[in-house]
């Protein structure tokens, strides 16, 4: 009796895990309601142990490229539905990815994987479920994971919610910080990045231009002269200031025929990302 109970469990388990990674609400609230633990893990090809989370957010990808799951998040309801439908059944938000034998320190929680493939809405899921945004089981944050990827949105989100800006990852010999991590990067294109790096440093990151990340970029990389010139201002605040100042001298000509000149700047402020280029 026990064996078909066993057996019954394993077969379970295999059913909820493979709506999860279809994005099958329907089919994963039945399974739930029929009492499926929404913590059970289940084996992948590669020894790895997750648990539904993980399992729904690996799953998303458009492609059998790593940097098609990058750079093409899906982020449909379905998805996002699993992963509310699992969290209001009991699923931990903080629970760890078993990783695979070969690399027994890569553990990390649902949000790193979430924030890796700029999965907003399902972050914001995790986050509200009780997702710690400053996890690193492994030595790095979701933050940092996100700033690497290039999803400012992510970025944002984590730092709104508490997310720590200069502390270092702790992993073999990189004491990366978050800005390093969007400095050193080349998973997406520069640009993408330059705006993650623009988030960080008006959130308060240190700028390391003596750094082996800052040695590794291009002269023409746009994310060394952006750097560059902030620093040169005396930091992000003096930057901003500036830059503010440089876009109403060019612009108020422009709208003194509607605007106040110290309306301008108001309008400046909202409307134009000042201190980000």
């Amino acid at each position: 009796m026990s064996d078909v109970r066993e057996k019954v469990a394993r077969k379970n388990a295999a059913l909820l895990h493979s709506a999860a990674g279809q994005g099958n609400s329907d089919k994963l609230k039945k399974l739930l309601d029929l009492g499926v633990d929404p913590n059970v893990r289940k084996e992948d090809g590669e020894g790895r142990r997750w648990t539904p989370l993980h399992t729904v957010i690996h799953a998303h990808g458009h492609g059998e490229r790593e940097e098609d799951n990058f750079e093409y998040p899906c982020e449909h309801e379905g998805r996002t539905a699993c992963v509310r439908l699992l969290l209001e059944a009991g699923a931990s938000p903080n629970a760890l990815g078993e990783p695979e034998p070969a690399e027994p320190e890569a553990t990390y929680v649902p949000l790193h994987a979430a924030v890796l493939r700029g999965l907003l809405d399902v972050s914001k899921e995790l986050i509200n479920a009780g997702a710690d945004v400053n996890a690193r089981p492994s030595g790095i944050a979701p933050i940092d994971c996100a700033a690497f990827a290039g999803h400012v949105d992510c970025v944002a989100l984590l730092l709104s919610k508490g997310a720590l800006v200069n502390r270092r990852c702790q992993i073999h010999d990189d004491n990366s910080s978050a800005l390093g991590f969007a400095i050193k990067s080349r998973l997406v294109p520069s640009p993408r990045l330059l705006r993650v790096v623009g988030r960080l440093l008006r959130a308060g990151a240190e700028i390391p231009l003596a750094t082996e990340e800052m040695a590794a970029l291009a002269e023409s990389d746009p994310r060394r002269d952006y750097l560059q010139r902030v620093s040169a201002a005396g930091g992000f605040p003096a930057y901003e200031k500036q830059h503010r100042e440089k876009l109403v001298a060019t612009l108020a000509p422009k709208f003194v025929h509607l605007l106040p000149t110290e309306l301008v700047a108001v309008v400046i402020t909202f409307w134009a990302p000042v201190g980000l280029r």
